[in-house]
């Protein structure tokens, strides 16, 4: 394998990973919200507990 075929494989394996975070960010970010609906017209603290531990998922995620 010459120099270009091995920087095309390092570029596509650098992209697949990048593409992978904004995806479950925004994912997350939908779910988040949903959560965070259930709780507030529901009032169980189930709800609540799912958002505060998905939020911590979502932090990290934004921060990579």
């Amino acid at each position: 394998m010459d120099a270009t075929v091995l920087a095309r494989i390092q570029f596509a394996t650098n992209i697949s990973f990048h593409i992978l975070f904004p995806a479950i960010t925004i994912g997350l970010g939908w779910i988040l919200l949903y959560f965070r609906l259930r709780f507030t017209r529901s009032g169980d603290r189930a709800w609540e507990y799912a958002y505060f531990f998905w939020v911590k998922v979502f932090a990290l995620t934004f921060a990579m």
